[in-house]
C-alpha cells in the first residue's frame, strides 16, 4: 500500500457516482450512504433489489442506462463497479483526466 494515501472525506453535498448495479455496486452505495453521502447517482441498466428499493425511496438517483463519460461531470468521487474490466479501466482514465477521485472495484 506504499503507493496509496488513506484519507477521510466529508461527502455531504458532494456528487458521488457509482457505475454498476450489481452486488459490488450495492456494497459501495450502502457504504457511501452510511458515510453521509447525500448526492448519490447510480448508473446501470439493471439494479439489485436493494438498489432498486433505494432508488424508489429516492435515497439514490438512478440513471437506467450504460455509462457515458459525461456521467463524471461535476463528480467528486466515482466508483467503477461494472464487472467489466475494460469499462472500469475506461472510467478510471476518464476520472483521472477530469481530476475526479476514482475507486475501481
Amino acid at each position: 500500500m506504499a503507493d496509496f494515501y488513506p484519507m477521510m472525506v466529508n461527502l455531504k453535498e458532494k456528487l458521488c457516482v457509482v457505475i454498476g448495479g450489481g452486488a459490488v455496486a450495492e456494497r459501495k452505495v450502502l457504504g457511501l450512504l452510511e458515510a453521509g453521502a447525500d448526492r448519490l447517482v447510480v448508473v446501470s441498466p439493471l439494479l439489485t433489489e436493494e438498489l432498486q428499493r433505494l432508488a424508489e425511496l429516492r435515497s439514490i438517483r438512478h440513471k437506467r442506462r450504460e455509462y457515458k463519460e459525461e456521467d463524471l461531470a461535476d463528480a467528486f468521487l466515482v466508483f467503477a463497479a461494472t464487472g467489466n474490466r475494460a469499462v472500469n479501466h475506461s472510467i478510471s482514465l476518464s476520472a483521472a483526466g477530469s481530476g475526479v477521485l476514482c475507486n475501481v472495484a
